[in-house]
């Protein structure tokens, strides 16, 4: 590979990067957390924050559109949250990333396939940030989402029901 072959890619490598960079921080949060979740037996699931978007789909953006976009079809928006399992207690904890749902007023929605590994665990005394992502339908500002959490966590080999986390559309 050439100097002159080899500048163009770091262009389109440096003009990506500062797309998502933009993209990750042109915007504030878009829910702020109203009510936290209580802690189980040391055990904690503690909002950190929140994307209106994901590295994923600002990548996709970047690329061209392929096909017709659905004519009737609501807008779907793009809700990534920021989560850390603390764990101050004494046994293993275990959360499974798929069965956190974002309750909205008239929908609930499943998270959207990522890269991340779908279990969380930590042992007795750590704690690990994981992100879950989600598609909704517009929500007006100051209208009210939770985040369940009731089949989402084990302590040791039993499940554990946590109260949902309940976040406010800024």
């Amino acid at each position: 590979l050439s100097l002159h072959d080899a500048l163009p890619i770091c262009h389109q490598v440096m003009r990506r990067a500062s797309i998502l960079l933009l993209g990750m921080l042109g915007c504030g949060a878009p829910f702020n957390e109203v009510k936290p979740s209580e802690a189980h037996d040391g055990v904690r699931v503690v909002y950190c924050g929140s994307a209106a978007t994901s590295v994923q789909s600002v990548l996709n953006a970047m690329e061209p559109p392929v096909g017709q976009g659905g004519g009737d079809m609501p807008e779907q928006k793009e809700l990534n949250v920021c989560l850390r399992l603390e764990n101050h207690g004494s046994d293993t904890a275990r959360i499974d990333r798929a069965a956190v749902l974002l309750k909205c007023p008239r929908e609930t929605d499943e998270p959207q396939a990522d890269r991340d590994d779908q279990e969380v665990i930590t042992h007795p005394g750590e704690s690990k940030e994981f992100h879950v992502g989600f598609r909704y339908t517009q929500l007006p500002s100051g209208e009210d989402v939770t985040l369940k959490l009731d089949r989402a966590l084990k302590i040791g080999d039993k499940p554990v029901k946590l109260p949902p986390i309940a976040l406010r559309k800024r």
